[in-house]
């Protein structure tokens, strides 16, 4: 929990594996193996994590027709596949190679995980509905039944996060300070409450209450993952902060501590994502800085190669729309449109991320609108509505809508029939706005 990876793996590798293979304990080595390849996949060397789940530890379990084992070990594959952006792979061994296992055994409380990591798969690819149905009627109900108040309390965070997803900043905000925190601060899990504040935090931040984000974060946040000795959070926590004095315009503050008390931390734990992901932000601060030269050069030389070492397919894609921003900046449209189209669209649709496609269509819009191409902006506004609707977020609904009547008021549309199109448009995006 103290996040020296370095240090555990050194445990596993030279203390713990010796033993168990002198011993010729086939299932304590495979066990072991799959405890390695916790800590690469934590450190962001999926492949590694991937090939000793197929090729060491996969094997053993099914040569033992230890059912349970087998399932578990390919849930793990389907995380790192999931962690990979392989989004269809990960769901097809959640409901075909796990489920039915655990169905097939009674094992009640692993069905409900698996449907909750179904749901979770759901919930990433934009199906909000599907993945609230299942937690509210397939997960929920199991651990109300068993009387497992902390997997009641871990759910209703999940719900809570789709509610936040939607926009419904009220409901989530609600099911964390009436139906969480109260439940760890019970059970005295000082972690689950500090996560839960860092979640309220979340909210206000959205809120645009800042001062009140930035004082759970540092008074009741910072200080629980400081006591308890964990680097990782203590340095994620305090990227938070520099997230909220971003918001507030204090770059220089928010620089120090991405490069001093974040990106050290993610290189001594050997957190090869993290320090890419850390890298990326400081990246944001030079180009809001006005160093565009700077972040592009970090962008291309240190973060995508670094995504692309890791296989990161949807991380990969957010960098280069980043990279696709800073050429936007400097009129390069041409340059933006180019990666917009055939380097990050194709991924989020092959992922089948629907708000990730939904933005990079807004983005699209934007520079085709900019080249006077109207019609061709139309059209990805109109793509992007659906996708709006289906998720319930009203906010980007009002914004399409306007994208779109601000559209047709510039082709002239209002001069050749379409002024109630027009109309529509825009009384729906203000009654929205209200």
């Amino acid at each position: 929990m103290r996040g020296d990876l370095d240090g555990a793996l050194a445990i596993r590798q030279a203390e713990q594996l010796p033993v168990f293979e002198a011993l010729g304990d086939t299932r304590s080595i495979a066990v072991t193996k799959g405890q390695i390849a916790d800590i690469l996949a934590t450190r962001g060397d999926l492949d590694g994590a991937l090939a000793i789940r197929k090729g060491e530890e996969l094997p053993v379990y099914e040569a033992l027709g230890d059912r349970r084992s087998v399932a578990v070990a390919k849930g793990q594959i389907a995380d790192i596949l999931q962690m990979r952006g392989d989004l269809d792979g990960a769901l097809a061994i959640r409901q075909r190679e796990q489920l039915p296992v655990y169905e097939a055994l009674g094992d009640r409380r692993s069905v409900a995980l698996t449907k909750g990591q179904i749901a979770d798969i759901l919930q990433m690819r934009g199906d909000l509905d599907g993945a609230l149905a299942i937690r509210q009627r397939e997960e929920l109900p199991v651990y109300e039944a068993l009387g497992d108040r902390r997997s009641v309390a871990v759910t209703m965070g999940h719900i809570a996060d789709i509610l936040q997803m939607r926009g419904d900043l009220d409901g989530a905000l609600a099911i964390r300070q009436r139906e969480q925190l109260p439940v760890f601060e019970a059970l005295g899990d000082r972690r689950s409450v500090a996560i839960t504040k860092g979640q309220i935090a979340d909210i206000l931040q959205m809120r645009g209450d800042l001062d009140g984000a930035l004082a759970i974060r540092q008074r009741e946040e910072l200080p629980v993952y400081e006591a308890l000795g964990d680097r990782r959070s203590v340095a994620v926590t305090k990227g938070k902060i520099a997230d909220i004095l971003e918001m507030r315009g204090d770059l220089d503050g928010a620089l120090a501590i991405r490069q001093a008390e974040e990106l050290p931390v993610f290189e001594a734990l050997g957190d090869r994502r993290e320090l890419a992901v850390t890298k990326g932000k400081i990246a944001d601060i030079l180009a809001m800085r006005g160093d565009l030269d700077g972040a592009l050069a970090m962008l291309k030389n240190e973060v995508t190669s670094a995504f692309e070492a890791l296989g990161a397919r949807s991380e990969l894609a957010v960098a280069k729309g980043k990279i696709a921003d800073i050429l936007q900046t400097r009129g390069d449209l041409d340059g933006a449109l180019a990666i917009r189209q055939a380097e990050e669209l194709p991924v989020y649709e092959a992922l089948g991320a629907k708000i990730e496609i939904a933005v990079t269509k807004g983005q699209i819009a934007d520079i085709l609108q900019t080249r006077g191409d109207l019609d061709g902006a139309l059209a990805m506004h109109l793509e992007r509505l659906p996708v709006a609707e289906e998720m319930g977020n009203l906010d980007s609904k009002a914004h399409v809508l306007f994208s779109c009547a601000q559209i047709r008021l510039q082709r002239g549309d209002h001069e050749s029939g379409a002024i109630q199109t027009i109309h529509d448009e825009l009384a729906e995006a203000f009654n929205i706005s209200l």
